[in-house]
């Protein structure tokens, strides 16, 4: 018997072969909805879900739905949390149905997700690549895990509707005129891509969306004509989109209350206090002044009061200054 030959040799091997991740849909969540999401968030869902609702339209007339994306811009504009409006929109039925069966959310590791929702029922898939998840430091992997991800998506289109997201897009498709941060992994993960996302153009109900806060970073060959249909820049919300910011932060935790959590506010008057805040600014804002007023009920407790479970506007303004403080810090350190 030879070396290559032995029965050992042969287990190891196939111990050590290379098995790609698992990806799961996104469970769906409460909140946000389609309605949570304004200013770019807005115009990018109403771009893509003309697409997904209009497939036999574009079709007959000859042409096929824009399917591709890049969605740039700083951080905390949006661009996740309107991917997450319509995964919880089209899947409101699976969202009723697990909180009727005590799942509470996809951050359960030990729920039963998989077993109580069949693929079947969702109204649309929603997969994240994640770099700092999915990323590997070994050698040929990456594009093996970035392949499977597409195949992944290619199958589930058959089914419903499906979205492919690629968080940190610049890490994957950094610019090959960048030298000293390239080398022979980026080029085969770039390649990958590409290929697949060119096939993904012939599947019908396959989706693929970009996010970066690193427009620049990307390569060149992603972003040309035909590759790429639409580029969808979300800038930091003026007065208008603050003020529509803070009526939906202000809604979504008073829906999820059950009460009005938050009252007696002036929606301009916010608007103006928080130039310069980007989305999650503003929701952290309005979220960390219920929060501090949650904890300052718990501590009043035990002198026999009943306080007021609810915070105006001057607790929300009082957050907007904190958060202006921190950042005012944090460029100062940086």
């Amino acid at each position: 018997m030879s070396y290559n030959d032995d029965p050992n040799r042969k287990k190891k091997r196939q111990k050590a072969k290379f098995q790609p991740p698992k990806f799961e849909p996104t469970i769906p969540q409460k909140t946000p909805l389609i309605e949570d999401v304004v200013s770019c968030g807005k115009k990018f869902i109403d771009k893509i879900t003309t697409s997904i609702q209009g497939t036999t339209v574009f079709s007959a007339m000859g042409v096929k739905p824009n399917k591709s994306f890049v969605l740039e811009g700083r951080p905390g504009t949006g661009k996740t949390f309107s991917l997450w409006g319509i995964n919880n929109d089209y899947n409101r039925d699976i969202r009723r149905k697990l909180d009727g069966q005590g799942v509470c959310n996809q951050d359960n590791k030990d729920s039963d997700d998989s077993i109580t929702v069949r693929m079947k029922e969702f109204g649309l898939f929603l997969f994240e690549y994640n770099v700092g998840q999915h990323g590997t430091a070994y050698i040929n992997r990456g594009a093996k895990i970035i392949h499977s991800f597409f195949a992944n998506g290619f199958l589930h289109a058959k089914i419903a509707p499906t979205i492919l997201m690629f968080d940190e897009a610049d890490a994957i498709l950094m610019s090959r005129k960048d030298s000293k941060n390239h080398h022979g992994e980026d080029d085969k993960n770039l390649e990958t891509v590409m290929k697949n996302l060119q096939w993904a153009k012939d599947i019908e109900d396959l989706y693929v969306v970009f996010l970066t806060n690193y427009p620049e970073a990307l390569d060149d060959a992603m972003l040309r004509s035909g590759r790429i249909d639409e580029v969808i820049h979300f800038e930091a919300p003026d007065f208008s989109a603050r003020r529509d910011l803070f009526q939906s932060s202000i809604d979504m935790l008073n829906k999820k209350a059950g009460y009005k959590v938050v009252k007696k506010y002036d929606l301009d008057e916010l608007a103006k206090k928080s130039k310069g805040l980007v989305n999650s600014d503003i929701d952290e804002a309005v979220k960390r002044a219920v929060r501090k007023r949650a904890a300052q009920i718990v501590g009043e407790r035990d002198k026999r009061i009943i306080p007021a479970g609810y915070v105006t506007q001057k607790r929300i303004v009082e957050q907007i200054k904190e958060i202006k403080e921190e950042e005012s810090l944090d460029k100062y350190i940086l």
